[in-house]
């Protein structure tokens, strides 16, 4: 069940990525913003495993990475440019707003993973240092792209 998982996240992914592309005029911004998220991403993903402050039991390339490459290369970038479309021309409230927003779904999605799977097990770890680090990563990403477009 959890491979099965795995498979239809990489597929719902892959087809994200195809429209968050696909329907942008701004697709040079929508792609920094995917491979800033997944650069800064995999570098703290790889930090927190290291630590063993979170483990990844079941895995994609297991025997190459010990952190977890679907969620840190493609799913967070992928929400992040969706987050970033979002957002575009909103206020610095609604941005924050939509950021907890999004963060919370994906918090809350991780917390259920966590407790009915094997994708992902807490060790030193809480629900809400997910929250926090990736709401100030997505905010750290909105701001630098306002910053790009001035």
């Amino acid at each position: 069940m959890n491979r099965l998982l795995l498979w239809i996240f990489l597929i719902v992914g892959f087809i994200l990525l195809y429209y968050s592309f696909k329907q942008s005029p701004r697709k040079k911004e929508s792609l920094i913003v995917f491979l800033l998220t997944a650069y800064i991403d995999s570098f703290l993903g790889t930090l927190v495993v290291g630590a063993n402050l979170v483990q990844y039991p079941v895995k994609f390339l297991s025997q190459y990475f010990s952190s977890s490459i679907l969620f840190e290369y493609l799913l967070l970038p992928v929400v992040a440019v969706y987050l970033y479309k979002r957002t575009y021309q909103s206020t610095f409230t609604e941005m924050i707003l939509h950021t907890a927003l999004y963060t919370t779904l994906l918090t809350i999605i991780e917390v259920s993973f966590e407790r009915y799977t094997d994708l992902i097990k807490y060790q030193d770890w809480s629900w809400l240092f997910t929250f926090t680090g990736e709401f100030i990563l997505l905010i750290l990403i909105r701001s630098f792209m306002r910053l790009i477009n001035k």
